[in-house]
């Protein structure tokens, strides 16, 4: 099966999939979103793949969801329907039987947060940025960030939508390691290789008990998405606001008013999503 906005491929039973619209700094869309979890659930299946790898092309892992399609998408449909069709990534990831590695550099944004919290383990090159800008446009994002990192510095970040770099994020309990950029490669293949010598049965064991605690202790997945009342007011703000604005004035301009009232973060990604 080929695909247009990733990259699959398996070799020595290790599957690689790499987000592929560098030129939009992989911010993901529908199509996009579909085909990730097309081949999610194909190494899931797939006897021959013992760990998955997911990367992005180009200079960021992923800015999050693509702005200009969702702010189009609510134009062509029912904005209440945007929920059924943007499903998080705990079915494909977090479940998936599979050990997943999220392999991170440059940004990694809003769902792209999201995704690379999802998966098993990360590592992160030297000055990788993570943040959640979306929630000042008035989004309450699903958040493991609380399990992550304790509820401090959740909230910080939460409240802001400030960015912390790699080191930081590993001091916080979000990344796993941090290398320099041209050693991140290497090191995530090293990792990948050490788990797929292990028998792939205990793997899918050892994953499912460390999840399942994780979710007992902390009732996890009864915050993996707000609450429906919570939903309908935010869709409505976000709607009648920022991407009103997006489409109305272009994203650019419309991150540059979200954005001027806040403090500068060194290296903020002026062309997010």
């Amino acid at each position: 099966m080929s695909y247009q906005y990733i990259i699959y491929e398996v070799k020595d039973h290790i599957c690689r999939i790499t987000m592929n619209r560098p030129e939009k700094l992989n911010a993901i869309h529908l199509p996009m979103k579909r085909e990730m979890e097309d081949a999610l659930e194909r190494a899931k299946t797939d006897e021959d793949v013992r760990v998955v790898i997911i990367k992005g092309a180009g200079r960021a892992f992923s800015t999050g969801l693509d702005l200009d399609f969702r702010a189009q998408w609510s134009l062509e449909n029912d904005p209440s329907e945007w929920r059924e069709q943007w499903k998080g990534w705990d079915q494909w990831v977090w479940n998936n039987k599979k050990p997943v590695i999220a392999q991170v550099h440059g940004y990694v944004l809003a769902g792209g947060v999201s995704l690379a919290d999802s998966c098993d383990i990360t590592i992160a090159a030297e000055g990788t940025l993570f943040g959640r800008p979306q929630v000042r446009q008035g989004h309450t994002p699903p958040s493991a960030w609380p399990w992550l990192m304790g509820p401090k510095k959740a909230k910080e970040l939460l409240f802001t939508g400030n960015m912390i770099d790699a080191e930081e994020a590993f001091r916080w309990g979000l990344v796993n390691k941090v290398v320099p950029l041209e050693k991140l490669e290497e090191e995530v293949n090293r990792l990948a290789q050490d788990i797929s010598n292990v028998p792939p049965a205990a793997v899918t064991a050892n994953k499912r008990n460390v999840n399942k605690a994780w979710e007992q202790i902390g009732r996890l997945r009864e915050f993996f998405r707000p609450d429906e009342e919570t939903r309908k007011i935010l869709e409505g703000l976000e709607e009648q606001g920022f991407l009103a604005q997006v489409r109305e004035r272009g994203l650019k301009t419309a991150l540059e008013e979200r954005d001027s009232r806040f403090q500068k973060t060194a290296g903020f990604v002026e062309d997010e999503g």
